[in-house]
């Protein structure tokens, strides 16, 4: 399984890419707020699982933020 951390400039990309932070918010369900807050150097991003299981490989993430991320590239 392999996990990659976007930086500042993937979610710059990302917000260019969507037109605005607000539509990047709608297609990935990621707060908007959250996103500006990253942006800003304010804080960092952070990984917070809920449970943790035995040979677990999945990840929570939207259908609207899996293509978002597919459409700039990711894989």
């Amino acid at each position: 399984t392999e996990i990659k951390i976007l930086d500042r400039e993937d979610i710059s990309n990302l917000v260019e890419k969507a037109g605005s932070v607000f539509n990047l918010s709608q297609q990935t369900g990621v707060r908007e707020v959250s996103l500006y807050r990253y942006l800003n150097g304010t804080v960092e991003p952070t990984i917070k699982p809920k449970e943790i299981k035995s040979d677990e490989s999945r990840v929570g993430l939207t259908p609207a933020g899996a293509s978002a991320l597919i459409n700039s590239g990711h894989t």
